[in-house]
């Protein structure tokens, strides 16, 4: 038995999963202290280009719906180039290195961010910080559910991959509290506080490199199994075979290596690795098209709007119940699978975001009943993401690839994911205010997206529950259609592939 009762888990292997899932603290602490930044009197009058004057003459300032786009979405430019760089990185120089390249450029980010000082027209030098902030969380989205996918045993890996996006809960939750404490200061600390905790991150992520093994199955990819092996031992339990695990994992590799010294970016897109990289990009795309996006960045602007008090102090106690509820992925992903919890994730999203829509088209202005149903509605939308879709849209992807595409997979995918979110972002504050002026009507847009997304993870998501990814191999070579995925045996597809071989040899013979 393992660690906490569950059987493969050491304490290692807990270590590892946590400390590589350092980077996740950056994106959910970035994108919620800027959320509630949007929201702040004191930072909108400082920066705000939006003039307005009061019946009484009170000067006020507020952020154009520009400002509050590219803002937002700028930062995602950044994300998505850092999925770009984070695959040729890590295949050059291993995984280690890249979580240490990851927190020097953090580090730089924030330190731009820190000296805007209160000047209005800084207000693009602190987006800037945020762009190079997001070079290093998009690199943390392609290395750190790949790595945890290449190290953990096969039983629970959906659970250790789960830590990402749980550590972005909790740090989106403790950036949340920050910021309400801060309202009560009328200058720059309301801004500059929340931003300074970011400091604390980058140094624990360079600090990785001296506290986790290269991955093993990289390591037998470059050709250093005894390396590898080294690796293995520390990962896992005194009495787990892993010389066994090793040469599964040299079998696996000697078979793909047969075609790795010609493998292209491009291959990603050919044979049996076209489906496995268009599932990838499906589920991160269908992840982000849903409104996370939106919701994470915009949610205070929209109670403010909608006329709902003590909104710093709501979403702090949403997120706390989001992080709490997140963690229940630990047991959901491996027990239930990928499958139950995407379609029935979308589901319930589909009609809280629906619910919303109709209560504000009845009232634009929810007062009373109506008001606690919207609060209530997006507290559910929030803790049901937590544990579907917010944590198998980083699991799956970093499971579905095969070895030599593992990267480059993982890559497109997450590029492609924050590219549906850039837009999510951008198009947003124009949807929400001027000149569309949803406000909450936006949800029937979001909620459109779930009901694709349900139908997208019934005909094309694979049930990669309790498999290794070698298993994973063979199924997808073997062409086993979505359906039938989760109960095939790959061993019956071995068997096969033997027996054609010795037909073969004896037609030749």
């Amino acid at each position: 038995m393992g660690v906490l009762g569950v059987k493969d888990l050491t304490g290692r292997m807990l270590l590892v999963s946590f400390a590589t899932s350092l980077g996740a603290i950056n994106y959910g602490y970035d994108n919620s202290w800027w959320s509630g930044a949007l929201g702040e009197v004191a930072f909108a009058d400082t920066f705000g280009e939006v003039k307005s004057v009061s019946a009484a003459g009170v000067v006020s300032h507020a952020l154009s719906s520009t400002q509050q786009s590219l803002g937002t979405a700028l930062s995602t430019t950044g994300i998505m180039l850092g999925c770009l760089i984070s695959a040729p990185l890590s295949y050059k120089f291993g995984r280690r290195p890249a979580f240490a390249m990851m927190g020097v450029i953090s580090l730089i980010g924030v330190l731009i961010e820190m000296t805007i000082g209160h000047s209005r027209s800084r207000y693009y030098q602190l987006v800037a910080g945020r762009i190079i902030v997001g070079v290093a969380m998009g690199m943390a989205g392609n290395l750190a559910p790949v790595y945890q996918s290449e190290c953990s045993p096969a039983r629970i890996r959906g659970a250790l991959a789960s830590f990402y996006a749980v550590t972005q809960t909790f740090s989106a939750f403790i950036s949340t509290v920050v910021i309400w404490q801060v309202q009560k200061y009328p200058d720059s600390r309301g801004w500059l506080i929340p931003i300074g905790v970011q400091f604390v991150v980058p140094p624990l992520m360079i600090a990785v490199y001296f506290i986790i093994p290269e991955s093993p199955r990289f390591l037998v990819m470059k050709g250093r199994s005894d390396e590898a092996l080294t690796a293995l031992r520390y990962l896992r339990s005194a009495e787990h075979d892993c010389e066994a695990e090793l040469a599964e994992i040299e079998v696996a590799m000697a078979e793909r290596s047969k075609f790795a010294a010609s493998t292209k970016t491009w291959d990603a897109f050919r044979g049996t690795n076209l489906r496995r990289t268009l599932v990838a990009i499906g589920i991160q795309c269908f992840s982000n098209a849903q409104g996370i996006g939106y919701v994470v960045s915009y949610l205070v602007v929209l109670f403010i709007q909608l006329g709902i008090t003590n909104t710093f102090e709501i979403v702090a106690i949403l997120y706390a119940i989001y992080a709490c509820t997140a963690c229940f992925t630990f047991v959901l992903m491996d027990r239930f699978g990928r499958r139950p919890l995407t379609m029935g994730g979308s589901t319930v999203q589909a009609i809280c975001m629906i619910a919303i829509a109709v209560i504000v088209t009845i009232e634009p202005t929810p007062q009373g009943a109506r008001s606690y149903a919207v609060v209530f509605l997006v507290y559910l939308w929030c803790v049901v993401n937590s544990f579907t879709w917010g944590a198998v849209s980083w699991a799956a992807p970093a499971e579905l690839p095969s070895a030599s595409m593992r990267e480059t997979t993982m890559a497109l995918a997450t590029f492609s994911g924050y590219g549906v979110n850039l837009i999510v972002q951008f198009v947003s504050p124009y949807i929400q205010s001027n000149p569309g002026n949803l406000s909450g009507r936006i949800g029937y847009i979001w909620a459109s997206f779930s009901i694709l997304a349900i139908v997208y993870c019934f005909f094309f998501l694979p049930e990669t529950k309790g498999r290794t990814l070698e298993e994973l191999d063979i199924l997808f070579n073997a062409k086993v259609p979505t359906l039938k995925f989760g109960n095939a045996n790959p061993e019956d597809f071995i068997v096969e592939k033997v027996t054609r071989s010795d037909d073969e040899s004896g037609k030749k013979a």
